[in-house]
């Protein structure tokens, strides 16, 4: 009975959103179903090129006018993440991020990172920027050595 009643309150939350931000958090759920999907049956190779420029990075701080909006597309790709039924580690919401920023024609860079755990295994993280807005990834994300970028 109580996920019931979680589920019917999330519901009411969704609905008390504007259309705007309802679409916005749809769009973030599909994006990362497909995300995910590429990550399991493509290789990276054919991802790659789809990012953007390899080893470029978008320095520019964003117009003020799209604040608003990266902020929201960051809250929907990280709120939608947890409730999805399937897995969305940070490679998937970073590409769902990257491709929603680039729809609105925001520029932004994904990152991705490696470093040593303690058990001396390698460990990735990946985590999407525009300017100084970390949009997606931004736990941890400074134990990071980046590797590559894509903008």
């Amino acid at each position: 009975m109580n996920q019931l009643n979680e589920w019917t309150s999330r519901g009411r939350r969704f609905l008390k959103k504007t259309l705007q931000e309802q679409v916005i958090y749809i769009e973030a759920g599909m994006g990362l179903g497909i995300s995910r999907l590429c990550i399991i049956f493509l290789p990276f190779r054919w991802i790659a090129p789809r990012i953007g420029r390899h080893m470029a990075e978008f320095r520019d701080a964003p117009h003020p006018g799209d604040i608003p909006s990266i902020r929201l597309i960051g809250r929907a790709v990280n709120t939608m993440s947890r409730l999805l039924p399937w897995e969305c580690k940070c490679l998937a919401q970073a590409l769902t991020a990257k491709a929603m920023l680039n729809r609105r024609n925001i520029g932004s860079t994904l990152c991705l990172g490696v470093a040593k755990s303690e058990d001396r295994s390698i460990k990735a993280h990946a985590w999407v920027k525009t300017g100084s807005i970390v949009v997606t990834g931004e736990a941890g994300m400074s134990s990071y050595t980046i590797v590559s970028t894509f903008s």
